[in-house]
């Protein structure tokens, strides 16, 4: 299971959210997300987005660290409506404590994609888009990947050697 596909299963099984094709409340990417945001998008929303790769561990354990964001919104009808906003943050936020809470669980199980996740450094902050009417949280994370997990069929031999004249050659270019 890829990350996406975990993240949809979570938002499809989640009992606030109940995310069906017929009734979207997931998705994946800026594009995506704005697509189903202007046409047909359900809340409480999941939206997953990537960011960037950092290259970490120590070596012998070197591991690919991917970021993501998650926000989890909900629409109020009155964005002048202090106690709506509050339920909408409130709401939102239960979902994503939820949210974390089952990482957390699902990498003690050593589950992927979160096998490697750890809930230390991740960050969370509200989220307020008043013109559009949506409330609720963002939660930044990172995904760790063991390098040696990473395929590395991309090259039509086993391994580097160089030749004994190619040493030698290298030599003498001084």
């Amino acid at each position: 299971m890829n990350v996406r596909e975990y993240f949809e299963l979570l938002a499809a099984k989640h009992l606030s959210v109940k995310h069906t094709d017929e009734k979207p409340h997931f998705a994946c990417s800026v594009d995506d997300a704005e697509t189903l945001m202007a046409r047909k998008l359900y809340y409480p929303a999941i939206f997953l987005d990537e960011g960037d790769i950092l290259f970490t561990g120590s070596a012998g354990n070197e591991l690919v660290e991917r970021e993501y964001s998650l926000a989890i919104v909900t629409h109020v009808k009155d964005a002048g409506n202090k106690n709506e906003i509050a339920a909408a943050f409130s709401t939102t936020e239960d979902i994503m404590h939820d949210i974390v809470a089952r990482m957390v669980q699902d990498r003690r199980k050593g589950l992927e994609p979160v096998r490697r996740f750890s809930v230390i450094g991740s960050e969370a902050h509200r989220v307020e888009l008043v013109e559009a009417g949506l409330y609720g949280w963002i939660v930044l994370f990172s995904l760790s990947t063991k390098f040696c997990d990473i395929s590395t069929n991309a090259f039509a031999l086993d391994t580097i050697e160089s030749t004994e004249s190619e040493t030698n050659n290298s030599e003498t270019d001084d």
